[in-house]
Parts: C-alpha cells; sequence; structure tokens
C-alpha cells in the first residue's frame, strides 16, 4: 500500500507548484492519494498570495485522489503540520510529509514507500527521511542516525503517536544528556527546546526529533539526497538567506535497506562535524555582516 502524501502549503503559490511538480515526476503519484493543507492569512497582504497556493493546488491533476484542506485562520506552521497530520491518521496507519518548499527527485516516493514497508514491523525505526546533508562522507547505502528530521519525511501512526509536544517535559528528561543531544556540543537542538519553551519560537519539528531521539528511534537517510530544500531565499517562515545546506541530488532507483537497525556511529560523526562547519561559517557570516553595518553606518555619516 502507498502512504497517503500530504503537502503543507501558505503564501508561497511559486513554491508549492514547483513541490507538487516534482512529485508528479514520481510515478507512484498516479497511485497515490494526495492531501494539501493551505493555512489562512495572517494579513490581508497574505490574502492573495494564500488564494494563489489555493488555485493551484484544487487545479494539480495527476495523483488518485486529491483533497484540499484550506484553514479559516492562520494556525501557524507548528500548529496547521500537527493539525493535518492528526487528520490524516484518522484514516491512514503511514503518512508521507512535504512542505511547500521541498522539491523532491523521481525517486524519492519510491524511497519513502519502500523503506515504510521495510521496517513497518520495526520499532525501533522511527521516519524515513529524504534529505541527506552535505557530509564530507561518502555513503554507498543508506544510514541510520537518532532521532526524526523533518526535510521530507515519512513515518506510522504508532511513531507519531509517541511525540512529546510540551518542551518543559523534554528538557526535563535531557538535562542529563544534552552535549550528547547536541551531537557533542556541535549542534543547538537543546537551545531550540528551550526556546520553544518560552515561546520564542514556533516549532513542531524539534519535539518530534527530541521524542523520538528520548526514545532511542532512528532515522534513515538516504546515501545522496532525494530531495532539495528551496526555502532559503528568505521567504518561508524558518527560511535563512544563507544557505549551508546546499546538495546534490542523488539519482538511485534502487537501495539496499539495512537488515541491522542500528546507529552509524561514522555518519553521527560526520554530521557533528557538518554542525561544527556550520557553526564556524554562520560565526563569520555575523561578523561580516557587522563589519558591513559598520561600513554602511560610517559611509551615511559622511554623507551627512
Amino acid at each position: 500500500m502507498l502512504a497517503p502524501i500530504v503537502v503543507f502549503g501558505y503564501n508561497r503559490p511559486s513554491h508549492l507548484l514547483r513541490c507538487l511538480n516534482s512529485l508528479l515526476s514520481n510515478p507512484e503519484s498516479s497511485e497515490s492519494s494526495l492531501h494539501i493543507f493551505i493555512d489562512g492569512p495572517k494579513s490581508d497582504f497574505d490574502r492573495a498570495l494564500v488564494d494563489q497556493s489555493v488555485k493551484i493546488a484544487s487545479s494539480i491533476r495527476g495523483f488518485k485522489t486529491l483533497d484540499v484542506v484550506v484553514n479559516t485562520e492562520n494556525l501557524g506552521l507548528a500548529r496547521s503540520i500537527r493539525t493535518g497530520v492528526n487528520s490524516i491518521f484518522e484514516n491512514y496507519d503511514r503518512i508521507i510529509v512535504i512542505e511547500d518548499d521541498i522539491v523532491t527527485t523521481n525517486s524519492a516516493l519510491s524511497f519513502l514507500n519502500k523503506g515504510l514497508d521495510r521496517y513497518l514491523s520495526s520499532d525501533k525505526v522511527a521516519s524515513i527521511q529524504l534529505f541527506q546533508y552535505p557530509i564530507k562522507m561518502e555513503l554507498e547505502e543508506p544510514v541510520f542516525l537518532r532521532g526524526a528530521d523533518c526535510w521530507g519525511w515519512a513515518t506510522w501512526k504508532s511513531r507519531w503517536e509517541k511525540v512529546e509536544f510540551d518542551p518543559k517535559k523534554l528538557l526535563d528528561h535531557l538535562s542529563g544528556s544534552r552535549n550528547e543531544f547536541n551531537l557533542d556540543g556541535s549542534a543547538r537542538f537543546y537551545e531550540m527546546l528551550q526556546n520553544l519553551a518560552v515561546q520564542s519560537i514556533d516549532s513542531w519539528a524539534i519535539c518530534w526529533h527530541a521524542s523520538m531521539y528520548l526514545e532511542d528511534r532512528l532515522s534513515l537517510y538516504p546515501p545522496k539526497s532525494l530531495c532539495l530544500n528551496i526555502g532559503s531565499d528568505g521567504s518561508g517562515t524558518h527560511a535563512s538567506s544563507v544557505d549551508y545546506f546546499s546538495v546534490e541530488l542523488g539519482d538511485s532507483k534502487e537501495w539496499l535497506f539495512p537488515s541491522k537497525i542500528e546507529e552509524s556511529l561514522l555518519y553521527k560523526k560526520a554530521m557533528t562535524n557538518f554542525y561544527k562547519r556550520v557553526r564556524i561559517k554562520s560565526k563569520f557570516d555575523r561578523i561580516r555582516e557587522f563589519v558591513r553595518s559598520l561600513h554602511l553606518l560610517n559611509r551615511m555619516k559622511k554623507d551627512k
């Protein structure tokens, strides 16, 4: 059975169109049900863009069935995804989740559905992922990493039901393993939970990751990325103007799924090194931006 595809959109009609067209390039699309959730506008400015997204969603053809849900109010990204995923699990036991800034390869649905079938009865597996990070490690086959991710993914109802969305409870459980949770201090996952706890960010994904991490569940990643995130153009809710996640897409159609379900320590080390590089680049970019602002300020003073 092919998993239902759930796409979340908002006020980026051009992104949504690219996302949907990329899914249509997958042979499995014609036999897959598509459910599109469009969040309601925050303002009159957003309304026209949201209306365009609704028009694109409603006119898409090529999937087995199409269901478009348009929120009457703006739920925000986290609430929109939680509400949408929960509603799908009322009728299905598995799901594929794609946000509108994700563009997939033509083998993405094959990888996700095969992974869902392969590890259905393996309770230790949390999810199947499409994105592979630009790590300095050549991978020949899919690998496991503890936790879960959010750039094109699939999971089962039994795993989603285990997610704890109270960040304070997650922080209590993680207090003794903060450094390990942060990949030896290279990432800032724990700090994201802290920010969520004080409502300075709105995120569902960090709770998804932390919950699966605490349950010692693993997610499967492809040897090469089967999707791109096109949201680094500054258009998204959590978009960044700096793209640290640029990758080359894989063209594989067949994969040797691991029979041994365990975290790859080599891959974990590669991911740790990746986040260390991102932190260094991010720090350098902030310094460079600060210097630029000083130059601009001095120029404005001279012009006066």
